[in-house]
């Protein structure tokens, strides 16, 4: 792709920005163009293949119904006779069914990005035009932002916008964080390159939607599925049977459209890749061969930093603290990777190009864009791209609550939104005490087996005592090696064994005759079946749970070595600063006992917590298959008990919570553990899964925390030693 010299001026909210010529339309080769059109005829063909079974197997049904009548003549075996005539026809309506029903179902209709105004963003807009205008693109008719580490341009919805080119331009606004004006120009400048060949664009908005139409037919699930499912369960033999080949034939029918999606897809997948290719053209003749390299690795850096910013939303979520700017937060954590990970992601991946893939590999796309060698028609622009935004930090954080509302279903009335240094602040601490956790027992730990400390058996030990002590803690736990990580693992997945067949027992016991085995990890799925399970379950965790004590016991005498170590060798505790407040060694030690006695009232209600989640998750699953129940009066009836017993321990961790009061890391406000983790004073919580994960997070916090201070009296005991 060639460009004729001639500077021009950017008019856009970006400083020094001009423009050294214009780019030249990409040229499409007489192969590829007669590529479009075998690719269009085939695409169009699969759904006439799919609308020729459907209308093949209607016939067939048809044809039975009128033609086999003979079935009914002569004498004897009227059972089979009807059999025999009403399972094809059962067999046809059904797949004839379930073949229609994905046409006439709409998708879910999503939640629409942020639009902006070409008043409030002029010089955006600005920008936008003249990208367009350098490649022969239609000028957006939309734009709008959201939080994705993404930039796209697409149809604008309705049927009559791919006709008239009417496009909608998304913005992520981490990218116009995370960027320079340059590589988001770049950014731009790929997408606005789709449409510059707009019967290629056309196409390829056809070929995504048929396949994607196809993606839906054969995987999308609902409770017609889940009933036909039951049915032919809990018929009689006779029912099941014809409905057991129903099943069978719809599940060959959608291998059969699987097989038409895999061909549509491989068929498409070639001109998906050459698209991306021309597309990759103009941004490497705006942007520079480069910048689209330093564009390439920067956009790895930020879709992991988002991986890892999203984990931290979830924690956050918990606390109901979230950043009030998320493009900020996820663009700061793209910056705090391990260096080992940033310098992965800054090389160029050597995976080649799949046959099944619609992007070509990175390294075949830096590849032609360095044989390219274009030194791009932007002038100026390594400054950042939100130069090119009014009021960007506003319209960051207007973005963020309606990503928060609309995209994630968050109610903003119970958190509390914070910037983002208190937010990458508390993701640091968080980041400490993961690491510390890991320095003291690695992977050899579960939420099931909380820590016991004794501290007032240590009280008696003189410094020297103490650090004996110590010693031979850390030696039989560095002993124990990392087998014992194996047996944590194997102790989690008993207990995960013992909540699906505690369920399927649930299910049982409200009048269902069987449960589907697989679904449950059971043999046969029957009632005796889910009471061995579960029995068999309960005893190898007992069988297991000894060999893990003498580990978990020296490591918590570790931790209580290192707390009363760090007591002793503190100043006098009544020694107080002119202001009144304690030394800042005398206020550590006197944190890491208030942290012990926390985590032996959380390790009181740790059963309790457990049964919390085991007896609401058995009464979801009673609610969620109630209407299948021939006996629903019985299904009610056993919620009602597992309702009973859910109360009575919400109430027993509420009255031990109460008792402790959580740090100010978890909240500004003096505010006790129980209304932290969303227990209330009486009745059962709204969300029983929510509090459960609330309260071992408030224990894993309060773990990591004192690992952290574990860890720095290990160090100094190191340098005396």
């Amino acid at each position: 792709m060639n460009s004729t010299l001639q500077p021009r001026t950017v008019a856009a909210g970006g400083r020094g920005l001009a423009l050294s010529g214009t780019i030249e339309p990409a040229r499409l080769s007489l192969a590829y163009r007669f590529g479009l059109v075998i690719v269009a005829i085939a695409m169009l063909l699969l759904p006439m293949l799919y609308l020729g079974l459907i209308a093949a197997t209607t016939a067939a049904t048809w044809w039975h119904v009128t033609t086999n009548t003979w079935i009914f003549v002569g004498k004897g075996g009227s059972q089979w006779r009807f059999l025999a005539y009403v399972t094809p026809l059962v067999v046809g309506t059904v797949l004839v069914f379930f073949m229609v029903k994905p046409i006439l179902a709409r998708p879910g209709k999503g939640q629409d990005p942020l639009p902006i105004e070409p008043e409030d963003q002029p010089g955006l807009f600005a920008f936008i035009d003249q990208i367009c205008r350098q490649v022969r693109a239609p000028v957006p008719r939309r734009v709008q932002v959201d939080c994705q580490v993404n930039a796209s341009a697409s149809f604008m919805p309705g049927r009559f916008s791919l006709l008239k080119r009417d496009l909608v331009l998304t913005i992520g606004l981490p990218l116009a964080a995370g960027l320079s004006v340059r590589e988001l120009g770049g950014v731009l400048a790929h997408e606005f390159g789709h449409f510059a060949q707009g019967g290629g664009m056309r196409l390829t908005a056809l070929v995504r939607g048929i396949n994607g139409w196809f993606a839906r037919v054969v995987y999308e699930r609902d409770e017609w599925d889940e009933k036909l499912d039951q049915w032919s369960k809990e018929a009689t033999w006779q029912v099941s049977v014809v409905l057991l080949i129903a099943r069978a034939s719809v599940w060959v029918s959608r291998r059969v459209l699987w097989a038409l999606m895999m061909a549509g897809h491989f068929v498409s997948c070639f001109m998906l890749r050459q698209m991306e290719y021309d597309a990759d053209s103009y941004e490497i003749a705006f942007a520079g061969s480069a910048a689209f390299a330093r564009t390439s690795a920067r956009l790895r850096e930020l879709n992991v930093g988002a991986q890892f910013g999203y984990n931290e939303l979830q924690e956050g979520w918990l606390h109901r603290k979230l950043p009030s700017d998320l493009p900020a937060f996820l663009v700061d954590r793209s910056t705090r990777l391990p260096d080992e990970l940033l310098s992965h992601l800054r090389r160029v991946p050597d995976a080649p190009t799949g046959s099944f893939d619609t992007h070509p590999s990175d390294a075949d796309r830096v590849q032609a864009a360095e044989a390219a060698a274009a030194p791009g028609v932007l002038v100026g622009g390594d400054s950042p791209a939100t130069e090119l935004f009014r009021g960007f930090d506003e319209l960051s954080q207007a973005a963020t609550r309606h990503h928060y509302e609309h995209d994630l279903g968050l109610s903003l009335d119970t958190a509390t939104l914070v910037g983002s240094e208190l937010v990458r602040k508390e993701s640091q601490h968080r980041e400490e005490h993961q690491r510390a956790l890991a320095g003291i027992l690695g992977d050899r730990g579960s939420v099931f087996r909380p820590l016991r400390f004794s501290i007032a058996k240590l009280e008696s030990l003189t410094v020297v005592e103490l650090r004996t002590t110590w010693e031979r803690a850390r030696q039989t736990m560095a002993e124990a090696g990392d087998t014992f990580s194996e047996r944590y693992r194997q102790y989690e997945a008993l207990e995960h064994r013992r909540t699906q067949a505690f369920c399927a027992h649930e299910l049982l016991n409200a009048g269902f005759d069987k449960v589907h085995a697989a679904d449950f990890g059971l043999t046969t799925g029957t009632l005796a079946d889910a009471a061995a399970a579960e029995q068999t379950a309960v005893d190898e965790l007992r069988t297991l749970a000894p060999s893990l004590d003498d580990f978990e016991a020296a490591a918590a005498r570790r931790l209580s070595c290192c707390v009363r170590l760090l007591d002793l060798t503190s100043k006098d505790h009544e020694t107080r600063g002119a202001d009144g407040t304690l030394p800042a060694r005398q206020a550590l030690a006197d944190e890491a006992l208030s942290l012990v006695g926390a985590l032996n009232i959380l390790a009181d209600v740790t059963a309790d917590a457990h049964e919390m989640g085991r007896s609401a998750f058995a009464e979801d699953i009673l609610a969620h298959n109630r209407e299948l129940s021939a006996r629903p009066e019985l299904v009610d009836h056993r919620m009602k008990m597992l309702d009973g017993i859910l109360l009575g321990r919400t109430r027993r961790v509420h009255g031990r919570l109460k008792m402790v009061l959580c740090p100010p890391a978890f909240t500004p406000e003096p505010v006790d553990a129980a209304a932290w983790c969303g227990l209330p004073p009486s009745g059962r919580p709204d969300s029983v899964s929510d509090v459960v994960a609330r309260v071992f997070t408030f224990q894993y916090w309060l773990l990591g925390r004192l690992a952290a201070i574990a860890l720095q009296v290990e160090a100094e005991q190191a340098v005396q030693s």
